[in-house]
């Protein structure tokens, strides 16, 4: 999956982080990550984050994202999700892994 994240310049938060010189927190880049990878993919559950890493100083505004899956194990019911945010270069600012497995299914009352 490819995308764009949006990360607002006006948010009061970019006042305090850093004055003068803004970056965008790295908890809110995964943050970002983990919300869309749960909207996408609504059966799986979030079992993990590995190997997060900021490579950058990731300034607000607009940056391309990309989220590729990958099988893992031999089971088919887990996932891993290798994501990266880049600049408009298209260079990586952050990549790392949300590992993800499907979510149990809730056991329905049968009422006979």
């Amino acid at each position: 999956m490819r995308g764009v994240l949006r990360f607002d310049p006006a948010h009061p938060l970019f006042k305090d982080h850093f004055p003068g010189a803004p970056v965008v927190p790295g908890t809110l880049i995964i943050r970002a990550f983990l919300e869309l990878a749960a909207a996408h993919l609504p059966d799986m559950r979030i079992t993990g984050i590995r190997r997060f890493r900021f490579l950058r100083f990731a300034p607000p505004g607009f940056h391309s994202l990309s989220m590729t899956m990958e099988r893992r194990g031999p089971a088919v019911d887990a996932c891993r999700l290798r994501c990266s945010l880049l600049d408009r270069e298209g260079q990586p600012l952050a990549h790392g892994c949300i590992l993800m497995e499907k979510a149990a299914q809730k056991q329905g009352r049968s009422d006979s």
